[in-house]
């Protein structure tokens, strides 16, 4: 691909160990490997209603790929403009 990143730009402020807005326990993540994003993505079912931050085909791109992922809330336009 040539990229230097990939970036998802989602409706919560990162990767959670389960969906935040449905579990208040649920832990986000500062960091992980491409393994441990998979093994968080590959838990989550893809039905319908399904609310995972990324799904299994982009987080295989990222482990294949090299390239980091940063994960933005889109709900907060300024989040990337202040990132780049």
């Amino acid at each position: 691909m040539g990229a230097s990143v990939f970036i998802n730009v989602t409706s919560v402020d990162g990767i959670y160990s389960a969906d935040p807005k449905k579990d208040k326990k649920a832990r986000r993540f500062d960091a992980l490997t491409p393994g441990q994003l998979l093994e968080i993505v590959g838990k989550a079912g893809l039905g319908a209603g399904s609310n995972i931050v990324l799904d299994i085909v982009a987080a295989r791109v990222v482990e294949r790929s090299h390239i980091p992922l940063l994960v933005l809330d889109g709900r907060d336009p300024e989040n990337l403009s202040a990132r780049f």
